[in-house]
């Protein structure tokens, strides 16, 4: 079983990307779900297309 998912946003060269990650209960391993496809101008936009991308896979916890 998987944990919570949760957004990571970060500024990057070229602007702002996000990642969905969950750590696994049972070795804490981190699994990757999902990556921005793009780099977005604000925080904002990340935050934005990350939780609408992320809203497929279930309950997500925004960066906090």
């Amino acid at each position: 079983m998987t944990g919570s998912a949760q957004i990571q946003i970060e500024r990057q060269a070229g602007g702002w990307v996000w990642i969905g990650l969950s750590s696994s209960d049972a070795s804490g391993a981190v699994i990757v779900l999902a990556q921005s496809r793009e780099a977005f101008s604000t925080h904002e936009e990340a935050l934005i297309d990350a939780i609408n991308a992320m809203d497929t896979l279930g309950s997500v916890s925004p960066p906090g």
